[in-house]
């Protein structure tokens, strides 16, 4: 059973939380059109969760300059 407190926690703590309770999560990352030509800036937090699917926002929280989007 996946965690309902997920929400609102930054991605790394909510990956942890599922992989202690041997839930692997898949992850999508969404934010507005007008940023998208631009790397992500700020903390990736969980906002929603479908089925197995953690959907995920940048936040500009905490420092912004040292948590960018993951290189793909």
């Amino acid at each position: 059973m996946i965690p309902v407190n997920l929400v609102g926690l930054p991605l790394p703590d909510a990956l942890d939380a599922c992989a202690k309770q041997g839930i692997q999560m898949q992850v999508i990352y969404t934010r507005a059109p007008r940023e998208r030509e631009q790397p992500p800036v700020g903390t990736p937090r969980v906002i929603a969760i479908r089925g197995e699917c953690l959907i995920v926002a940048y936040f500009r929280d905490g420092d912004p300059e040292g948590t960018h989007a993951p290189e793909e």
